[in-house]
């Protein structure tokens, strides 16, 4: 495959053109995500808002985006990992191709200093592939939203 990997962080940025690309191709190959979080993501990524920081690659084929890793510094070792993979993201004509998600995957781990953690659906089909990379199942999550649509009260 004849394709490119780029690294975007704080020292050489993103382009507005190329950051609504890629946010563009986020949002329309990652199912149940919003633009709003992307943007903010990236944000912190880049460092163009206050955050520690992180990295985000890429892989284009054809000077369009294949797959993507977004990745956030936690700044926390130990009892929280160091690195979160905000959005793993594979154009859903790669999406059986697994040397992609192999390459992208290996990249961003290798650039990655200390511990990643990762968000995946529970019945996402790629799970015995992150397994087969050294990821465990931990913990379960959950999320209260500070204004729930469906407020309920605390008994």
């Amino acid at each position: 495959m004849n394709s490119q990997t780029t690294v975007y962080n704080s020292f050489t940025g993103m382009s507005p053109g190329e950051k609504g690309n890629l946010v563009a191709f986020i949002c329309g190959h990652t199912p149940n995500t919003n633009k709003k979080d992307v943007i903010e993501a990236l944000d912190y990524a880049l460092k163009e808002k206050p955050s520690f920081g992180g990295f985000v690659l890429a892989i284009k084929k054809d000077h369009a985006f294949i797959a993507s890793i977004v990745v956030n510094n936690t700044g926390m070792q130990g009892y929280k990992p160091s690195n979160i993979f905000v959005y793993v993201t594979i154009h859903e004509e790669f999406q059986k191709d697994e040397q992609v998600l192999k390459e992208i995957m290996c990249k961003a781990l290798d650039m990655s200093n200390g511990d990643v953690a990762l968000h995946i659906d529970p019945k996402s089909p790629v799970i015995k592939f992150y397994q087969k990379l050294g990821f465990t199942q931990r913990t379960l999550e959950l999320r209260r939203n500070k204004n729930p649509k469906n407020k309920k009260a605390i008994a």
